[in-house]
């Protein structure tokens, strides 16, 4: 196998990791915005449940809109 082979085939496996890695991180959110509901809280509640965590503002976002949509 000649390196070009090799670092095609390593690409092709870090954008399947990443991918796998985007999917994870929307379902783990997902989960989040369902346990935010399950506990009935407010949306200034989740907020700052997430700011205590030091929450990614991209992430802060997603979560709240996913929550909002439930």
């Amino acid at each position: 196998m000649s390196i070009l082979d090799q670092l095609e085939k390593y690409l092709e496996q870090k954008e399947k990791a990443d991918r796998l890695e985007e999917e994870i991180r929307e379902t783990d959110h997902t989960i989040d915005a369902i346990v935010f509901d399950l506990y009935d809280l407010t949306e200034e509640e989740v907020e700052t449940v997430l700011d205590s965590l030091d929450t990614d503002e991209k992430e802060k976002v997603d979560i709240m809109g996913k929550f909002k949509s439930i």
